[in-house]
């Protein structure tokens, strides 16, 4: 028994909206909303916290679409370099959007001076 679940919510045209993607955009959103909320504890201001997702995003989906070519198709993108910025084709690891996470918020912090420890309550 096999079952095919098309991975687009939403087709339009050539423009298809797929769970992958709403699951992305959506984690950012409540992420975005956590650092709202609790940026007077991480002592983060409005702005900040919308470079801090930045950041984070942009590291997340360079690093997951790099670890998605490592571990699937390394020669795919040696032979043909553009290949990484055609997004249409799908592929990101979980992995290395991990990887991006970690890498993108320790740089930010790293280069804004905060400090990595927990905040204490008073």
């Amino acid at each position: 028994m096999y079952f095919y679940i098309d991975p687009a919510i939403l087709t339009i045209g050539p423009l298809s909206i797929r769970y992958y993607g709403l699951v992305y955009a959506l984690a950012f959103l409540a992420f975005y909303m956590l650092l709202l909320k609790k940026r007077h504890h991480i002592h983060f201001s409005e702005e900040e916290c919308s470079e801090f997702l930045l950041t984070t995003g942009l590291s997340m989906m360079i690093f997951g679409r790099l670890f998605h070519f490592i571990i699937d198709n390394p020669s795919l993108l040696i032979q043909n370099p553009f290949e990484f910025f055609a997004i249409w084709h799908g592929g990101i690891a979980f992995f290395g959007s991990f990887a991006g996470l970690i890498v993108g918020a320790l740089g930010y912090l790293y280069v804004k001076k905060k400090p990595i420890k927990k905040p204490v309550k008073r």
